[in-house]
């Protein structure tokens, strides 16, 4: 949270249960305003842990037609006696039951930009992309 203080996009959600898009989660509400009123399509996941929090994150960002970059090389899990860090390949599964979005598990800040570019030009190639809304959901 320190290295994105200041940045005036940055905004901090809490949550009370193991995945933040769970109706058990009591600030599910702000978290999906938030995503809609900011037209934010794509998450970059991190977190602990990554067995548990993290992937119920993914599994309800990609239920809401998000696109999920997981950030392996941010994803520890703590439920061992040897944790696991990087939380890598553990992902290599995941289903996708959503029309819009897409999952990439990458170990490098490169491979983070390269699949933000990839989804931006993606959306801006699409039918639905209208010139006049821009920002790419």
């Amino acid at each position: 949270m320190a290295a994105a203080q200041g940045y005036d996009k940055a905004k901090v959600i809490k949550k009370n249960t193991d995945g933040v898009f769970s109706s058990k989660n009591i600030y599910r509400k702000e978290l999906v305003a938030y995503l809609q009123e900011n037209q934010v399509g794509t998450l970059i996941i991190t977190g602990a842990n990554g067995g548990a929090c993290v992937y119920l994150s993914m599994r309800g960002a990609l239920d809401n037609n998000c696109t999920v970059i997981a950030y392996n090389r941010g994803i520890a899990d703590f439920n061992f006696k040897d944790f696991i860090y990087p939380f890598a390949g553990y992902y290599d599964n995941t289903e996708l039951n959503c029309k819009n979005c897409s999952f990439k598990e990458v170990s490098s800040m490169d491979g983070v930009v390269s699949n933000m570019i990839n989804n931006m030009r993606a959306i801006e190639a699409s039918p639905v992309f209208s010139k006049k809304d821009k920002s790419g959901r």
